[in-house]
């Protein structure tokens, strides 16, 4: 079916990436102090996308995320960072990533991942699993950069406004590992 203008409907799966992506760039950009995103910048960022009918959804859940506790301990945090990018030497070849959000908090970092899935609060708990090898992944990141991860992984389910931690550790990290050496396999039989 075409959208307004002629141009024709995008395909679900494609919706969904863009509107994480305009999600995970308000939260990169907007003052964490703030009650909500401020309306520009929202319709600025959905717009550039291709998804300005996604504005007010995006513009609701920015306001809970930056309404929750989280959010508030990041910015009490004395160091904070955003689209933190990481690449680690491995096993001659690279891993690269980026964390959404990573703070300080009396000592204890913590790392959270924003999930833009539209899931309901009871299904968020299901999704755990399939985030399993991304949460292993950070723990190893992060102890490889020297960094504890004492104050846990946070995946902040948006949508529903519901957070899931996860505590690393070397099983996380041995997970990781694994992982990784079964990717670099297959890449070489390929």
């Amino acid at each position: 079916a075409p959208r307004a203008g002629g141009a024709p409907e995008r395909p679900a799966r494609e919706r969904l990436l863009l509107f994480g992506q305009a999600f995970h760039r308000i939260m990169e950009l907007v003052d964490l102090s703030l009650a909500r995103p401020p309306a520009g910048l929202v319709q600025s960022v959905a717009a550039g996308l291709g998804i300005e009918d996604e504005a007010a959804e995006l513009e609701r859940i920015a306001a809970a995320v930056l309404g929750s506790d989280i959010i508030k301990r990041a910015t009490r945090s004395p160091r904070s960072y955003r689209e933190v990018p990481f690449t680690l030497p491995w096993e001659g070849d690279f891993i690269e990533g980026r964390i959404d959000l990573l703070f300080e908090d009396k000592g204890a970092w913590t790392l959270v991942d924003y999930k833009t899935d539209d899931v309901a609060p009871s299904g968020a708990e299901e999704r755990l699993a399939a985030y399993g090898p991304q949460t292993a992944v950070y723990t190893l990141a992060l102890e490889r950069l020297g960094m504890k991860c004492s104050g846990g992984i946070v995946l902040y389910f948006a949508r529903p406004n519901v957070t899931r931690t996860i505590e690393p550790s070397a099983s996380l990290t041995a997970r990781a590992e694994g992982l990784i050496r079964e990717a670099g396999l297959a890449l070489r039989r390929a």
